[in-house]
This record gives structure tokens, C-alpha cells and sequence, in this order.
């Protein structure tokens, strides 16, 4: 019969080599949608206001900004270089870069 260690810390998840899970790196998946109500039909008015710095609203769940407006200028800082946006009433996707 094979024993199971569970680890009732963090002090005793070091010591067997097991990452604590708020210690982790993940993977977050980082969908934008427009903010105040804006909606856009086609690519090219939804890249203008990307590039002209509009807020778009993080859709990320489990991260600590999701829900709030946030921009290109924002989206620099983050480690990802790319972003899922929705629009035309949430039913298209598009990928754009900062």
C-alpha cells in the first residue's frame, strides 16, 4: 500500500517540493470587451479605439483587475503581448498586440 503525504502548510508544501498554490504561475487568459457601453461592428472602428487608447473592460476570472476598465497604455505593462477582444454584441473575436 502506497502512503500519501498531504501537506497541511506551506512550511511542510516546501519541504516535500510542492509549490504553495498562491505561489504559483499561471496562465490567465485575458479577454477584453468595450467599456461604457460601447459596441463595434467590425475590426477596423474596434482597432482605432485600441490604438487611440479607449478603455476596454478586463474579463478575467481569478484575476485581481477583472471587471475593471483598463487600456493599451495598461495592457503594456502586462507580461502578455496579446489579447482577446469581443465585439459586435460579444459574438466575434479578435486578438490584438499592445
Amino acid at each position: 500500500m502506497k502512503t500519501i503525504i498531504i501537506p497541511a502548510n506551506k512550511s511542510d508544501m516546501k519541504r516535500l517540493g510542492i509549490q504553495p498554490w498562491d505561489e504559483q504561475k499561471t496562465a490567465i487568459t485575458i479577454t477584453l470587451t468595450p467599456a461604457y457601453g460601447r459596441d463595434y461592428t467590425n475590426l477596423k472602428d474596434l482597432k482605432r479605439d485600441w490604438n487611440a487608447d479607449k478603455d476596454f473592460i478586463l474579463q478575467a476570472f481569478g484575476h485581481r483587475y477583472d471587471g475593471k476598465p483598463a487600456n493599451k497604455s495598461d495592457m503594456k505593462r502586462s507580461e502578455s503581448g496579446y489579447f482577446k477582444v469581443r465585439y459586435n454584441k460579444l459574438t466575434k473575436v479578435a486578438m490584438l498586440s499592445v
